[in-house]
Formats: C-alpha cells, sequence, structure tokens
C-alpha cells in the first residue's frame, strides 16, 4: 500500500550560557489577530505559555535527499524545514520536517525507524540527511549548549535522556482501509514504525495489542484516527484536507504536542538529577512545585477535540505517571533528609543542654552548701559537694531517659 507521510523528528536538549544564536534561523512571531483567534479556542495560560514564554525558530532546507534500505535500494524523500522551540527552564526542543509522497507504507517506516535511531548512524547509510538535518543541528547544539557536539556517529547529544528521536506523523492515503481492524492494522504499523501486516497470522501478541489499541487509539471522527505513544504520534486517514492537516500540524503538533513533550523532558531532566544526585532533593521539591504551578494546565482547550487530543498525548507519554512518581520519590527523600537533619540537630541540642545541666549541677550544689553548710555537716567538705552532685546528676539522667522513652 503506498502513502503520503509528513513527519517531524523531534529531540531536545539543554540551553546554558548566552552563546550567540547561529545564522540563518528565523524567529516566527504571533501577530495580534492570531492570538485573538487562539484564545477563543484555547485557555489562557495556555495561549500565555506558547506567545509568551516560548519563541519559535525556523530553518528553512527543501532539500531532495535519500537513505539506503536494507535492499540496497536508495530511498528518495524531501527535507523540508528545521523548528526550534526554546522552551522555559532552559531547554530547547527540535524537529526535522520530512516528507514522503505517494510511497510504499513499509518503505517509509523502514526510513522513518533509520532516521530516529540516532544512536545508529554511524552504521546507516543517510546520504543527504546529514548535511540538510544533523550538521545544522550540531552547529545549533554546539551554539545553544555550549558544548562541542560529538562526531563519532552517535547523535544522542541531540535527545538529552533516551536513544531515539520522537516522531509527530500525519499519514494519508486514497486506499485506506474503511474497516474498523483493517484501518486499526495500518494505524499500529504506522504508530510502531514496523512492517504493515494486512492479514492474518500477525507477528504482534494478541494481548499486547488489544491493550494498546484500547488505550492509546483516539478515535472520534469516521474520516481519521490517530495512535498516541511514548514514541510516537500518527494521526491517519484517507482524504485529509489541507486545512486540516494545517490544524493538526499548527495546533496538535506545535502547541499541544510540543507542550507535552516539554514537560516531558523536563521530568525526564530531574528524574536523572534525582537519581545520580546531582541536585539536593529539598531543592528538587521546590523546582518540581514551582513547575507545577507555573506550566501544569488542569486543560488546554475550551472545546472537546483539543482536550481529546491531549489527553491521549499524556497517556501515551505516560507524562502524569511520571510526575506523580517523581514528586512522590523526591517528597520522600526530602523528608528523609530533613529527618536526618533535625536528628543532628537534636543531637547538638542534647550536647549543649547536658552542658547547660553539669553547670546547673554546680550552683545548685553551692546553694545547698550555702544552706546546709556541708563543713560542719560532713567530716569532709567535698563530700557534700560529690554526694548532692551525684544525686542531681542522676535525677537528670533518669528524667531524660524517661522523656526519650515517651517519646
Amino acid at each position: 500500500m503506498n502513502v503520503s507521510n509528513t513527519a517531524f523528528l523531534c529531540g531536545y536538549f539543554s540551553v546554558a550560557g548566552t552563546a550567540s544564536f547561529p545564522a540563518g534561523w528565523t524567529p516566527v512571531a504571533t501577530d495580534a489577530d492570531q492570538e485573538a483567534l487562539l484564545r477563543k479556542f484555547y485557555f489562557p495560560e495556555f495561549v500565555d505559555f506558547h506567545t509568551r514564554d516560548v519563541r519559535r525558530f525556523t530553518l528553512p532546507v527543501d532539500r531532495e535527499v535519500s537513505l539506503t534500505l536494507r535492499s540496497g535500494a536508495e530511498q528518495p524523500f524531501r527535507v523540508e524545514e528545521l523548528r526550534l522551540w526554546l522552551m522555559p527552564c532552559s531547554l530547547a526542543i527540535f524537529a526535522v520536517k520530512t516528507v514522503f509522497a505517494d510511497q510504499d507504507v513499509d518503505t517509509v517506516t523502514e526510513v522513518l525507524n533509520t532516521l530516529r535511531n540516532c544512536s545508529f548512524y554511524a552504521d546507516a547509510s543517510l546520504g543527504g540527511f546529514m548535511d540538510a538535518a544533523i550538521r545544522p543541528l550540531n552547529v545549533l547544539y554546539s551554539a545553544l549548549s555550549g558544548s562541542e557536539a560529538p562526531s563519532d556517529g552517535n547523535y544522542t547529544h541531540l535527545v538529552e535522556n533516551g536513544n531515539k528521536f520522537k516522531i509527530f506523523q500525519i499519514v494519508t492515503s486514497p486506499d485506506c482501509p474503511a474497516g474498523y481492524e483493517e484501518r486499526n492494522r495500518l494505524l499500529y504499523a504506522a504508530g510502531t514504525v514496523s512492517r504493515y501486516e494486512a492479514t492474518a497470522p500477525f507477528s504482534t501478541d494478541p494481548a499486547y495489542y488489544e491493550q494498546l489499541m484500547t488505550v492509546h487509539r483516539l478515535g472520534v471522527f469516521s474520516s481519521w484516527t490517530a495512535l498516541a505513544l511514548l514514541d510516537t504520534v500518527t494521526f491517519l486517514g484517507s482524504e485529509v484536507s489541507p486545512f486540516q492537516q494545517g490544524i493538526w500540524i499548527e495546533d496538535y503538533f506545535g502547541r499541544i504536542y510540543i507542550y507535552e513533550l516539554f514537560r516531558k523532558c523536563y521530568l525526564y531532566h530531574h528524574n536523572l538529577l534525582f537519581r545520580t544526585g546531582r541536585r539536593d532533593p529539598v531543592v528538587l521539591q521546590e523546582e518540581l512545585t514551582d513547575f507545577e504551578r507555573r506550566y501544569t494546565f488542569t486543560s488546554v482547550s475550551y472545546n472537546f477535540l483539543p482536550t481529546e487530543v491531549d489527553e491521549a498525548m499524556v497517556r501515551g507519554l505516560s507524562v502524569e505517571k511520571e510526575e506523580a512518581s517523581l514528586a512522590r520519590l523526591v517528597a520522600q527523600e526530602a523528608t528523609a533528609r530533613e529527618e536526618e537533619s533535625a536528628g543532628k540537630r537534636d543531637r547538638f541540642l542534647l550536647f549543649l543542654t547536658c552542658l547547660a545541666s553539669l553547670s546547673a549541677v554546680w550552683d545548685i550544689s553551692c546553694l545547698l552548701d550555702e544552706l546546709i553548710n556541708y563543713e560542719s555537716a560532713f567530716s569532709v567538705a567535698n563530700w557534700g559537694y560529690r554526694l548532692f552532685a551525684t544525686l542531681l546528676l542522676l535525677l537528670i539522667v533518669l528524667v531524660a531517659w524517661r522523656s526519650r522513652k515517651k517519646k
């Protein structure tokens, strides 16, 4: 089956310093009319996030490139442009836009599977894709991260936590099956970037297939379906108008998916900081709380369809699960650190209390000497001091022991 595919390969990295921005990237601004239109469909805080907190740039490419398939054949496709979002919290997210026109679906999935595995570029024949997309991204990485891009064939520096690019893709075909199960099989193949199996026997475990399609498939209208997974988001339809594709690209990808990917990348980053112990858990807890307050929205849109799309992407990326798990672990560690610090503080206070008690024992012994006159009561005056000092110390130890036992 032949399909047309518009795919965005997405990665991210941390921004550091104030390095000069590389030439060729053009800022993308939202004009007043466009912002006013967005506010009719999306919540104010979501619009403010994209228009106030995020800066967008594009780098035109428009080059025909090719990739060598496993069969040895050369598969052409087009790299149209690179997109960049400078996000809050010093994160940069980029996307490489690729276009396949009327190509065999298995060929397209093979190419995309190769392109997304950036840790194995040394073993792949990527042809002009390196010059068209990866080298400009390496220049961008060096400029914004303050670090030199490695040149050993491993490009995982462009995916700060992980080993592959994420994919947002729109797949269309006039031969797209009309039947529910048949279309799901095509959607599954595109979404998992695997070989299309139209008829039985299927290589996928039936239980896994049913679970994935039940949880992660989004179907609202009969004209298209979507599948939101951890590594891919796929929209599939037979005939999709340019207007509809524009909404999918500019709104569902450029706003909703990039927003949720930003949250996921932030959690990836802080999970690593927590696991490696590179940041104090108390500081991490404060940062996570501030991030949730500023950038976690209860919903993004007044309308049901963008909300459904957003919820499907959240499920696919496991954003809420990771957010809750990380917050719980950080809170537990912060509490344990606080209890340890409180224990040390209590021991130090106990030491000071003991010093003060010794001083009090001496003062009380002297006071009793004035009342009793140790020289007349005892054959040796020091015995009076020793006796009452010992009794007072035993009393202090007894009271401290009973208080600690009750506590």
